[in-house]
């Protein structure tokens, strides 16, 4: 396995005796005094995640090491990485994609205040650059009572809304709704 949490979040699914060696004292606390976490990510070496309420994406090293890689104006939530390496982030209040250049900058990359019924929630971005966005389907913050989203959206456009996990094979997404009421997953054929 090259490393272990690359090897978890990737996917790659290791034998149940791999899995039965982890014991709690074998976790090491890497970082704390965070505000809300969200949305890992597995990528080169690092978990990258946002940390809502202070308006960051960090990046923890498994030595510890951390790097704020991104600063946003608005509430970012979901986040995922363009095959180029570049960084996909939901601005959940203003509706927005927004996007984090090789050289730091934060632009936007799709605008969907126009398409999105709630606040924008988690992303998924595929090995071919596809980012499906989930909403929220009405104001969480405003007080609104929940209901299913009318659109998730994916950039560039596609038909499967909400996915949580791709599956190896690019046949099948599965999906969950935010809020939903059951947390059984469905099978999306994506051909």
């Amino acid at each position: 396995m090259d490393g272990v949490p690359g090897a978890l979040f990737a996917g790659s699914m290791p034998d149940a005796s791999f899995l039965m060696r982890f014991t709690m004292s074998m976790f090491t606390t890497l970082l704390d005094g965070l505000s809300f976490t969200e949305c890992p990510r597995w990528r080169d070496g690092r978990l990258y995640f946002s940390d809502r309420y202070t308006r960051r994406i960090l990046a923890v090293s498994i030595d510890g090491s951390v790097e704020t890689y991104a600063r946003t104006d608005g509430l970012p939530a979901g986040i995922g990485f363009l095959p180029d390496g570049r960084l996909l982030i939901t601005s959940m209040c203003d509706r927005r994609v927004l996007r984090r250049e090789h050289d730091g900058t934060i632009v936007e990359h799709a605008d969907l205040s126009a398409l999105a019924t709630g606040q924008l929630n988690d992303m998924l971005v595929d090995d071919e650059g596809r980012a499906w966005v989930g909403n929220f389907g009405f104001d969480l913050f405003g007080g609104e009572p929940a209901c299913p989203p009318y659109l998730s959206v994916s950039l560039p456009m596609a038909r499967p809304p909400l996915p949580r996990v791709i599956s190896p094979s690019p046949m099948a997404l599965y999906l969950r709704r935010t809020a939903a009421r059951s947390s059984s997953p469905r099978r999306w054929p994506t051909a």
